[in-house]
């Protein structure tokens, strides 16, 4: 088994039962663990459509795992304990999916719409921030594949109360954003003002290749790095810094941000 991202519902030091969520292998599927457990959980209740969905983050929030898919849905994933007739416990996963009104998030090409037409769309993060599960949107030009500018999206219910849809932010509002794939937080720059607001990126691009993880040759890219900002709506004035964009590829892993 291959884990492209991983997350847990608390820290072992907290007590009670703690869960672990993964994206799994190529196909990037589901799998869920309580602590002690040597094999994932294949008791995952709801929704039949779960597994033809390809997952692109996760996150735990409030009693659930939220994953994102690559169209832009959520499944809300409800851990617990029962006992079997034998009155053993097991883990059981309940699932319902959250379905939004996509428009152009869906797509992987952007084809018009605050001067990103012709950009690919190349990864979607949830994060926590204010309350509220958000999306960023990672873009990038088709040749160079370098991130060139990045959306954040809100979630918000229809007036008829029978669908919703992603609605983008203007503005970061003082937020710090550090992305990456299970372990993306959020900050305010009111409570750390030595930095600024912005999405701090980093190069995740073969996060998901089984043919590095299988290749010693190739190793993973880690020069697409950086922070991006912008003011200024519904045109954009953009500010972007690339970090270390002559790094060598690593021979073990992605980068990674080591936070508090």
């Amino acid at each position: 088994m291959q884990i492209i991202a991983a997350t847990l519902s608390s820290g072992p030091e907290q007590g009670g039962h703690v869960f672990a969520a993964a994206i799994t292998d190529t196909l990037r599927q589901l799998a869920f663990w309580r602590l002690g457990d040597s094999v994932a959980t294949s008791e995952i209740r709801g929704n039949n459509a779960a597994p033809w969905h390809v997952l692109e983050d996760l996150l735990y929030h409030d009693g659930t795992f939220q994953f994102l898919t690559s169209e832009g849905h959520i499944l809300i994933c409800t851990p617990s304990v029962q006992q079997d007739a034998r009155g053993q416990q097991r883990l059981v996963i309940d699932l319902q999916e959250r379905h939004f009104d996509l428009g152009q998030h869906g797509q992987m090409f952007v084809l018009d719409g605050h001067g990103r037409a012709g950009l690919l769309i190349t990864a979607r993060y949830l994060i926590q921030s204010r309350g509220e599960t958000l999306m960023v949107v990672r873009y990038a030009r088709p040749v160079e594949m370098n991130a060139c500018e990045f959306s954040v999206h809100r979630q918000v219910e229809h007036g008829d109360g029978l669908g919703r849809h992603w609605e983008e932010l203007p503005a970061l509002d003082g937020r710090i954003m550090f992305m990456a794939r299970g372990s993306s937080r959020c900050y305010d720059v009111e409570n750390f003002p030595a930095l600024s607001q912005g999405v701090y990126y980093l190069d995740d691009r073969d996060s998901g290749n089984r043919f590095v993880l299988q290749d010693d040759d190739d190793g993973y890219r880690c020069q697409d790095n950086g922070r991006y900002s912008w003011s200024g709506w519904p045109v954009r004035q953009h500010e972007a810094e690339a970090w270390f964009p002559a790094r060598e590829p690593s021979d073990y892993s992605s980068p990674i941000w080591v936070l508090p």
